[in-house]
């Protein structure tokens, strides 16, 4: 695997995120509809194994969010021991997903100036880089 590769892997990570916390609204508006209209309502176990079986697919979501989350803060935990110019431009390209011109703008550099940054940059990333398996989520 390339820096970039192993760079790109955060964007896969936070759609999956939203894809988990999607999925996570709907079953919680799913469970809590389910419990509003149970009170004072006799009812066959059949009720309460959906609300069973949506807490622990909440418990599911939240655990598999919290790998995500894991995953991504050990890549962005290597991108800050860069020094500071070049953790700048890798945290607002791969991390803030901007564009090298709006990085540029920001950080008061031409584009080619950040272009430069960064290529110095993926190559001290590429040692890392090159160890790393690709992440691949185990569901969804």
């Amino acid at each position: 695997m390339d820096a970039i590769e192993w760079l790109e892997q955060i964007k896969k990570i936070d759609e999956l995120i939203e894809l988990v916390d999607s999925e996570r609204q709907r079953l919680w508006s799913k469970a809590t509809s389910n419990t509003s209209s149970l009170e004072g309502a006799p009812h066959g176990s059949g009720i309460s194994d959906k609300i069973g079986d949506n807490v622990v697919k909440l418990a599911d979501l939240d655990a598999e969010k919290k790998e995500l989350e894991r995953k991504k803060n050990s890549i962005v935990k290597v991108i800050k021991k860069l020094p500071a110019s070049e953790c700048g431009v890798i945290y607002r390209r791969y991390v803030s997903h901007m564009k090298l011109e709006a990085i540029a703008d920001d950080m008061g550099y031409c584009t080619v100036q950040v272009w430069r940054i960064k290529k110095k940059a993926l190559e001290k990333l590429q040692k890392k880089a090159a160890k790393a398996t690709p992440f691949w989520p185990k569901k969804m």
